[in-house]
Order: structure tokens, then sequence, then C-alpha cells
């Protein structure tokens, strides 16, 4: 209902009770001056006028139910906003990388010009390393200012890919035949060999910083050690100490 249209009804309702003050006395309620009737209506019409008054304020009511309905899902709204701001504000660069898969083992024999069969010696195991996770943002800012100093996340995460690509260079180098390596290969083959000790038996898997100067061009920066210092602290690897190498080994 139009509010304007209510008050000049209420307005006009009023009119009519003060025109009723005019008879007030008793000569005036004769039987023939039709004040009676004027009574009547005017009871009528509060009547109908309370009706009114009645059902504006149930559509009141309802507008407010409404308006309450509408903060609460705009409060939501804003809520699933900010939470959809934040994840797009921390979307990493790099999505994790599938581990590779384990070369498949080809069962071969060779047969002699009598037919009897030659088995021939198996090979290495293959070894299959584990992907490194990336460093998340939440794990990125719990890292002490101190040790990370201005090295970004993508540069942590940069050498997650370089020492990802190193450990599975060497591994490769140790899972091949030795007869089929080069002079190259077999000579990082007996300085990974040399580079084992007790603390590694087991299949712990492990690289030295050599490592990434020699199997992984350009992974060594300013930065290398600081980084491997945070990969330590979030328990991606650790170090195996002995007298004149120092280890780095994958946390499994």
């Amino acid at each position: 209902m139009d509010i304007e249209v209510l008050a000049l009804h209420f307005a006009e309702q009023v009119q009519s009770l003060r025109a009723s003050l005019q008879f007030r006395s008793k000569d005036s309620l004769g039987p023939n001056n039709g004040v009676l009737d004027l009574l009547s209506d005017i009871d009528s019409s509060m009547a109908k006028l309370e009706s009114q008054v009645s059902d504006f304020e149930e559509f009141l009511g309802g507008e407010e139910d409404q308006m309450a309905a509408a903060e609460a899902m705009m409060t939501t709204l804003a809520s699933h906003s900010r939470r959809l701001e934040h994840m797009q504000a921390n979307l990493p660069t790099q999505l994790p990388h599938a581990a590779p898969a384990p070369l498949a083992e080809v069962n071969t024999n060779d047969v002699t010009s009598k037919g009897m069969k030659k088995h021939k010696k198996k090979g290495p195991k293959t070894i299959v390393v584990p992907t490194l996770a990336y460093v998340r943002v939440d794990e990125f800012e719990a890292i002490p200012k101190y040790m990370r100093g201005r090295m970004t996340r993508e540069q942590l995460n940069t050498l997650v890919d370089q020492l990802q690509d190193t450990f599975a260079a060497k591994y490769k180098i140790l899972s091949a035949n030795k007869t089929k390596l080069s002079d190259a290969d077999m000579d990082h083959w007996q300085r990974f060999k040399e580079q084992e000790c007790t603390q590694t038996d087991g299949g712990v898997l492990f690289v030295v910083e050599d490592d990434l100067r020699k199997l992984t061009p350009h992974a060594t920066t300013s930065t290398t050690k600081k980084a491997l210092a945070c990969l330590r602290s979030l328990g991606r690897l650790r170090e195996i100490r002995t007298p004149g190498v120092l280890r780095h080994a994958l946390v499994q």
C-alpha cells in the first residue's frame, strides 16, 4: 500500500473525529439529528483503518525478513569472494610433476646356434626417485626471515626442480649397466659409490652440491646454500655428514 495514500486516509479520518467533537453535549445527541449515524460510520471507518494498518504492518514485517535474508546472503558472498581472491593470489606458479615411471624390465635370452638358451645376467635394479614436492605459500611464509632473506618462493621452487633433475640424473647412472656407461658417466658412477656410507645404506637417496654443478647445468647460484637450508627446515631434505662430505638426502 502507498504510504501517501494511507496518510491521506488517516487525515480524513482525523477530520471526521474533529467534527464529531462538536456533538459532545447531551442536547446535540437527540434521536433525529444524525449524530449516532455519523458515529457509527466513523466506527466502521476506524475498523477498516485498523485492518489496513494491520495489513501494512504485516507487509513491512515480510519486507524486513527479506532484507535480513538478503544481508545474510551478501555476507556469505563476501566471504566466498575473499576466499577466492586469496586462492587466486596464492596459486603456485609451478605444478607438481609426476614421479618418473620405472623403466620396464625386458627379459631377453640369447639363443646359441645349437638352440640352447643362454640366460643374461640381471642388470642393476632400477631406482625410482620420489617426487620432491614444491613449497606452498604457507610453508614459505613459515620459513624464518633470516634463513630465506630476499629469496622468493619461485626461486626456491626452481631449486626444487633442479634437485629433482639432479636426483634423476644420478640414479639413472647408478641404475644403468656399467658396461654401457660412457667414460664420463663411469667417473660419476665411481664418485657416487665413494660418497656412500653406512648412513646411506637401506635405500637412502642423496646428492651433494658437486652433483648439482656437474649433472644439472646452471643449477648452482648464490642462493643455492640458502635454498638447501630452507628445504631442510621444511623437512624435504636432511643432512648426512661424514669427514669431507656433506650429503643432502631426501626425506621419504
